[in-house]
């Protein structure tokens, strides 16, 4: 109430000033919650993104780890031969050979 009381004692001029204000206010008040939105749904995507990526790396890996299982098992193929085969790093189908006992 004293807020409006000082809005009926301004000038002509000052209503002008102070209407712009307010609605200067209200456009940042906006844009600061559409960027709070736009930040949300962009971290959203980002982790949706994230997740997807790591499952698809996940399934990679394992189909990479039967796939040396199977060379080691059913080839007489050497480590060098399934890396360069595979593609992937020659201390992990060391591993791998060692795992599975051949």
């Amino acid at each position: 109430m004293e807020a409006q009381l000082k809005i009926d004692t301004m000038t002509k001029q000052e209503k002008i000033d102070y209407d712009a204000h307010i609605k200067s206010h209200r456009i940042s008040q906006s844009m600061l919650e559409t960027a709070k939105m736009e930040g949300k749904l962009e971290g959203k995507l980002e982790g949706k993104l994230e997740g997807k990526l790591e499952g698809k790396l996940e399934a990679l890996t394992e189909a990479n780890h039967n796939f040396i299982i199977s060379l080691i098992t059913n080839t007489d193929f050497t480590d060098e031969k399934i890396v360069s085969l595979v593609g992937v790093d020659i201390a992990w189908v060391k591993s791998v050979r060692q795992e599975s006992g051949k």
